[in-house]
């Protein structure tokens, strides 16, 4: 597997790689949800939203920010020539969140009656939290050990787990369990996605056996110092997380499975806007976090410079699409979809500021600047929830995309001032006025 390992020049090559990848992965997640759409309903597809946004919430927070802490952590041994320092801190890190992964699974299954009835109102949705709870685990796995091999430099591998693996397998095993047993039970797309996380999973495993060192005690490594320098960043990326998914969760609360349905569609379409943004990050993370320790700063502006020319290139285009023809889009999914047209235009807009923003998350985090990214994160998040408590009522799906696109758009802009101030770095790329820094 080393020639998938990047080297110094290995951007382009990534990158490409990496878009080609994040590609495939919403190729194959739009012909999921165009199969459950038109099969099992708009219903359907809430009930999935509302499932596999619990799942990615319970799993950030077991998560404990290890994956991103091992890219910093096993790109730094790597350039040093310590890599069973590395398979050390991956060893610690699995093994704590494995733990907190167990802990909050058999929660979410004890209680799943209680989020189903209490917060949600939808007494069926208990079901689909029984398989909520038992992805948990094999998803917080394979994220820690997708985070490892990006630390190790394998990001070719990293970007097949992180952005295609999880979509393929479950569009495959939503075909079969549909061959299987029909389209009567409308939680066979969370069933599917929770079967997937463990094939995910033991593929990770395996890619992980072969490239990973025997482990030996790194020096002045604690339980402790770990957990507490990679807390910061599990802060930044549940925020995150709880950012992109509140208008969903809060929707489900105070609206209906298919106004969730719905509205989940106009979010997976308008994603196509941050495709490029995607696809640089995860061919850059590790190149940052290298870049920043060795403190070579013409070369990070160099590199940021590149990612952004690219990401405003590849996302323009697909804001001008949607803006013009947001029915038609969303006609692909079925006639029912079409009333998030005015939501698809809202979300394409706060998209498209979160691509040319460039790698702005990523960058804070990398360069020790995840405090300030993670603030930034909560007051984004405490106005998104805001706004969609405020908005959701009287407008639907439409205020929860404007709220949306107000946070995102908030975040973004205010990430780029911080990176400026405290680096020098401008991360948005504009047409013959940006210039390298």
């Amino acid at each position: 597997m080393n020639n998938l390992r990047s080297g110094k020049n290995g951007f382009l090559g990534n990158s490409a790689f990496a878009l080609v990848a994040k590609v495939f992965s919403l190729l194959s997640g739009y012909v999921f949800l165009l199969f459950v759409s038109r099969n099992y309903g708009a219903e359907s597809v809430g009930l999935y939203a509302l499932c596999t946004s619990v799942i990615s919430i319970v799993a950030v927070v077991a998560r404990l920010g290890f994956d991103t802490h091992l890219v910093k952590v096993a790109s730094s041994y790597r350039l040093n020539g310590q890599g069973p320092f590395a398979s050390y801190c991956y060893r610690l890190a699995l093994k704590v969140s494995a733990l907190l992964a167990l802990f909050f699974s058999l929660g979410l299954f004890v209680f799943r009656d209680s989020l189903a009835v209490n917060l949600f109102g939808k007494p069926g949705l208990s079901a689909g939290f029984c398989y909520a709870a038992a992805a948990v685990l094999p998803i917080v796995a394979f994220q820690v050990n997708a985070g490892f091999l990006r630390g190790l430099g394998f990001v070719k591998v990293f970007a097949f787990l992180q952005n295609s693996a999880l979509s393929l397998f479950s569009l495959f095993l939503v075909l079969l369990l549909a061959l299987c047993f029909g389209f009567d039970d409308i939680y066979t797309p969370v069933l599917a996605y929770t079967l997937s996380g463990y094939v995910t999973f033991f593929v990770s495993v395996y890619l992980v056996k072969k490239v990973s060192s025997k482990p030996s005690r790194a020096p002045g490594v604690t339980t402790f110092d770990f957990i507490n320098d990679a807390f910061p960043l599990m802060l930044a990326a549940s925020m995150g997380l709880v950012l992109f998914w509140a208008d969903t969760i809060i929707l489900g609360i105070l609206k209906t499975e298919t106004d969730v349905g719905v509205y989940n569609v106009a979010v997976r379409v308008s994603m196509l806007a941050v495709l490029a943004l995607k696809a640089v990050n995860t061919a850059t993370g590790h190149r940052f976090a290298e870049l920043c320790s060795r403190g070579e700063h013409e070369e990070l502006s160099a590199s940021i410079h590149d990612s952004t020319r690219v990401i405003f290139w590849c996302s323009t285009p697909v804001l001008f699409l949607f803006v013009a023809l947001p029915e038609f889009w969303l006609g692909f999914f079925g006639p029912e979809f079409k009333v998030a047209s005015t939501a698809l235009i809202f979300l394409s807009v706060g998209m498209f500021v979160n691509a040319i923003s460039g790698s702005v998350g990523i960058l804070l985090q990398m360069s020790g600047h995840h405090v300030a990214y993670r603030n930034i994160t909560f007051v984004a998040l405490a106005l998104n929830i805001g706004l969609n408590f405020l908005l959701i009522p009287s407008f639907g799906i439409n205020g929860a995309a404007f709220a949306s696109m107000v946070a995102i758009a908030i975040r973004n802009i205010a990430s780029v001032f911080v990176v400026y101030h405290h680096m020098r770095i401008l991360t948005v790329y504009l047409p013959f006025i940006h210039r390298k820094r």
